[in-house]
């Protein structure tokens, strides 16, 4: 293959760099993958993933069995054709700014790998104009090269879904934008060798944004369902059966079912990113804000609301045994990833509230994990609803419509509350019970 002799280094090996590095060296890329965390590495070198994602594990033993890709904590003093830049850029606590540390920390050592003809990748999610006045500063003047020249910078944002990102890796479109018009068409040509389709931009400024204002789109959207949930709850009408109707053969209506809030790294982070660039240009973005407000409000008047019905009934929260199903941030595409997890804000909200025993389980998430989130003690699925007053099903997997929920409800005390989420179990039969209520948003 033409890519045969091409060495790539990808730096960071989270769910991003991981996963591209599998597929270019599928491509015949040869890959070498770094991260920092030593363990991490070893266990990368084994063949084995350290997150769960469809198909990565037997892909990437495949990949190392070859010896396509190879991991170290650093790299390697060789000439890399392409470095492609993959850390984390998460949000600070408080001021939920862009936390750039790492990113910095990573640039001076790319400036240290580039030589002449070298590509550089920004694949992390970065605020817009990082790159012009961050990331090619620092890199001319600790390598002494000039870009477009000597080097080539392009901004390439990832573009993929959690659960299906090798798949989507070679079949979603890449926008790539570069600091000159050699090297949009270096990155361009990089990429072409994954996915059909490449959108180039006439700047590195329009990469960085496009990806934003994706992620940001996404979430006022599904903001806008869960206002219209809460609307729906106080006028006592079904939100799905309305948003049905409203979508069914109507093509100029696409609009999303509610759900727990909007978790998961993308669409809880890049909302503020875009804020805080709004208000470096002294504008306040009251939509994104106040659409991030939402979502991330959702959670805890879940809590509340499942607290006044339990109240009504006659029951004691604080006496109350909860079990909750589903804390990977979302359940379908499946994923063990519980950063930024609207169901873990909601078990917070849940013990602020109550002193109530709280059980956990999730289809993919290893019990050990759930088990150090505080107050809650992770179980299996098999006896976690004996005895219990409320089940919350807080993410979507697509085992749960698998369940026999006869028998869970006959496991359960009375009064009992099903809140389902996602709407993933059968309503009708849930409600053929004595003294059971069930609950979702909008309903």
């Amino acid at each position: 293959m033409e890519t045969d002799n091409k060495q790539i280094c990808v730096l960071g090996m989270g769910y991003v760099g991981l996963t591209l590095s599998v597929v270019l060296a599928e491509v015949g890329y040869q890959v070498n993958g770094i991260d920092i965390d030593k363990e991490v590495i070893d266990t990368l070198n084994k063949g084995n993933p350290h997150f769960h994602e469809k198909n990565l594990a037997m892909r990437l033993m495949q990949q190392v069995k070859n010896n396509r890709v190879q991991f170290f904590t650093k790299a390697q003093d060789i000439y890399y054709d392409s470095i492609i830049i993959s850390v984390g850029t998460p949000l600070k606590e408080g001021t939920k700014e862009p936390n750039l540390s790492y990113l910095r920390q990573v640039i001076k050592e790319v400036a240290k790998l580039i030589q002449k003809g070298t590509l550089v990748c920004m694949r992390s999610t970065i605020p817009v104009g990082c790159v012009r006045a961050d990331i090619l500063p620092v890199l001319e003047s600790e390598s002494g090269l000039r870009v477009g020249t000597d080097f080539h910078l392009a901004s390439t944002p990832e573009r993929t879904v959690e659960g299906k990102a090798l798949q989507e890796l070679r079949e979603n479109s890449q926008i790539v934008g570069g600091i000159t018009e050699l090297c949009t068409e270096r990155a361009a040509n990089l990429f072409l060798k994954l996915t059909s389709t490449v959108v180039t931009v006439s700047s590195v400024e329009v990469a960085e944004f496009s990806k934003i204002v994706d992620n940001t789109f996404r979430d006022l959207k599904f903001s806008f369902a869960n206002e219209m949930a809460l609307i729906s709850e106080k006028i006592g009408l079904d939100i799905h059966e309305v948003i049905n109707a409203a979508n069914v053969h109507y093509p100029r209506n696409s609009i999303p079912v509610p759900s727990p809030g909007v978790g998961g790294a993308c669409l809880s982070k890049d909302p503020h990113i875009l804020i805080d660039l709004a208000k470096r240009y002294n504008h306040h973005s009251r939509l994104i804000s106040e659409a991030r407000s939402i979502n991330e409000s959702y959670p805890g008047l879940i809590v509340k609301r499942i607290q006044k019905k339990f109240t009504d009934l006659g029951g004691e929260l604080d006496q109350a045994k909860v079990m909750v199903v589903g804390f990977a941030f979302k359940g379908n595409p499946e994923t063990a990833d519980l950063r930024d997890s609207t169901t873990i804000t909601l078990v917070n909200e849940l013990r602020s509230l109550a002193k109530c025993l709280i059980k956990g389980f999730d289809p993919i998430v290893q019990k050990s994990e759930i088990q150090l989130i505080e107050g809650v003690q992770a179980v299996e699925l098999e006896g976690g609803f004996d005895k219990i007053d409320i089940l919350i099903v807080a993410n979507n997997h697509e085992t749960y419509r698998d369940w026999d929920i006869s028998m869970i409800l006959s496991n359960m005390n009375r009064p009992a509350i099903i809140y389902d989420a996602w709407r993933m179990l059968d309503k009708n039969i849930v409600e053929e019970h004595e003294n059971v209520v069930y609950m979702s948003p909008g309903l």
